[in-house]
């Protein structure tokens, strides 16, 4: 009993991690064990963007894990030019034909300001796992 709890324990990573500590602090999931969002991690925030903005940012590698780890249920609304209409269209997007909040949803822009205004807009309507995909 012993001798397979020790492979067991060894085998799901316990004790000692070879791994350098970097590998882990690079950025984080964008949501805990349980499903909820996590803070957004400093290496997402844009250049210019207050830190203690409610928003939340990824970055396209923490975008690119949440797409693996939730597959379909993750929607992914590219924010294009401009304005006002274009906070629109992605709001119009992000809903979908049923008019439904996605489980999860990555806004992408090359503007951020327009994805933070469509993030905000979301999130209004009762989104909470909704972030903007830092460029």
């Amino acid at each position: 009993m012993l001798f397979s709890t020790a492979l067991a324990v060894g085998a799901c990573g316990g004790g000692q991690s070879a791994e350098p500590a970097s590998l882990h602090d690079s950025a984080p999931a964008l949501l805990d064990d349980e499903g909820l969002p996590m803070p957004t991690h400093p290496s997402a925030w844009p250049p210019g963007v207050a830190q203690d903005s409610a928003r939340r940012y990824a970055t396209a590698a923490q975008a690119a894990d949440l797409r693996r780890a939730l597959g379909a249920a993750v929607t992914t609304v590219e924010v294009a030019c401009c304005g006002d209409a274009a906070v629109e269209r992605a709001v119009i997007a992000a809903l979908g034909p049923a008019g439904t909040l996605p489980k999860a949803l990555l806004l992408e822009a090359g503007d951020a300001g327009l994805a933070a205004a469509a993030a905000d807009r979301l999130r209004g309507l009762g989104l909470e796992h909704v972030w903007v995909v830092s460029p």
